[in-house]
């Protein structure tokens, strides 16, 4: 398991995936294997505990968005 929280690559798989770039896409831009791609699209679901995608790209931008506002308050 990865540590999807702290991890550059998992960032930017997910704002690909908010981008609305599928797995074929996603790898071709960042030099990975479409499988490599999956595995880490499928811990990330289960990491933010996402139903899919559409929910994932949501749940991570609530998440920037919280973490936005923490420092705004600073």
């Amino acid at each position: 398991m990865i540590d999807v929280k702290n991890n550059k690559t998992c960032e930017r798989i997910l704002v690909l995936i908010c981008q609305g770039k599928n797995n074929g896409q996603i790898a071709k831009l960042l030099g990975y294997a479409t499988s490599t791609i999956t595995y880490y699209v499928h811990e990330l679901l289960t990491a933010y505990n996402a139903r899919n995608r559409a929910h994932l790209a949501c749940m991570y931008l609530m998440d920037k968005f919280k973490n936005y506002q923490k420092y705004k308050e600073l």
